[in-house]
């Protein structure tokens, strides 16, 4: 969404996605044999939000809220795709193009850790056979074409084509979330974070919370999780879909919307920390920067375990109108 987000701000006149969706999630992927490293630093168990729409949802959302439309095209022959690109950037026309974690240097994750991530393409860079790419982690960037061309032909392995996508406007639609689905994400949020089993919500954060308290017994090393960074994005997307709901919408459920604010605005500053904490425990190759992550941990399942009656309390209030 990042990367559709920027193109529509920079070049569709549109400044932010902030009504797209609300999300309260946790999802914990824990690795069968118990938290421990993959290849390190990274571990072998991803925490993060669940997927907070569905892609046609998703679609229809950015569509009907702002007028944006995303096309595609598969390749299976990496010059015809190489060709493409230039086309693209000589008439100074932004794509979008996936890539993995796994094939860009420089990231924790390359070479050792599967994760899919989208990236802006510039065209060719100012290095002999690289590719301007600008992306949430390093902004713009050369990535050596080889890399490229490695999650290419990983992609063509696994039996499907690599996309390209490319973000459009029609400028004259521009209208507020319906409250239908503004109450089905708050519903959402409330049936994840509610949930009785161990790789979703609160149960979730409660079983990981305890694993890395164990783990950080046995092992004095840095570490990152896969995923952890969504949490401290998701909840900064929360603060702006507040912000931005329609005020004919909320008229009747002031109190409401400034309780879910506040408990968002705090959650968001101590998950931010946490991931602060394992980025710069890695980047400064320094176990001591996660001293504090027990304690961080402890306090914020303790706030999070009102989040879901002040969802309903919300959903209560707006349903009232």
């Amino acid at each position: 969404m990042g990367s559709c987000e920027a193109i529509a701000r920079s070049r569709l006149e549109v400044p932010n996605f902030n009504r797209l969706f609300y999300n309260c999630s946790f999802a914990y992927n824990r690795a069968a044999s118990g938290l421990d490293f993959a290849a390190a630093p990274v571990l072998n168990s991803s925490f993060s939000r669940s997927l907070p729409l569905e892609k046609p949802e998703f679609l229809q959302r950015l569509s009907h809220c702002y007028g944006i439309s995303l096309s595609h095209k598969g390749y299976d022959d990496f010059e015809t795709l190489l060709a493409d690109i230039d086309r693209f950037a000589a008439q100074d026309i932004p794509v979008i193009s996936e890539i993995d974690l796994f094939f860009m240097p420089g990231h924790p994750f390359c070479g050792n850790t599967r994760d899919g991530h989208m990236m802006i393409l510039g065209g060719k860079g100012h290095a002999p056979d690289t590719l301007s790419v600008l992306e949430a982690v390093f902004g713009w960037s050369e990535l050596p074409l080889a890399s490229y061309l490695a999650c290419f032909e990983d992609r063509r392995h696994r039996g499907r084509p690599f996309y390209l996508m490319h973000v459009s406007r029609d400028a004259a639609i521009d209208n507020a979330l319906s409250l239908p689905s503004i109450l089905a994400d708050l519903s959402a949020s409330i049936d994840n974070l509610n949930s009785d089993t161990n790789d979703k919500g609160l149960s979730a954060l409660k079983v990981f919370s305890s694993d890395i308290v164990d783990f950080l017994k046995r092992v004095d090393a840095p570490f990152i999780v896969p995923g952890f960074w969504t949490l401290m994005c998701t909840y900064k997307n929360n603060l702006r879909f507040l912000a931005a709901l329609d005020p004919s919408l909320t008229a009747g459920a002031h109190k409401e919307v400034t309780a879910m604010q506040r408990q968002m605005a705090w959650l968001y500053k101590r998950w931010f920390l946490l991931n602060l904490s394992m980025e710069t425990s890695v980047s400064d190759d320094d176990f001591k920067a996660l001293a504090e992550l027990p304690q961080l941990l402890a306090t914020v399942f303790a706030c999070e375990e009102q989040t879901p009656d002040l969802i309903a309390a919300l959903r209560h209030a707006l349903e009232k109108g």
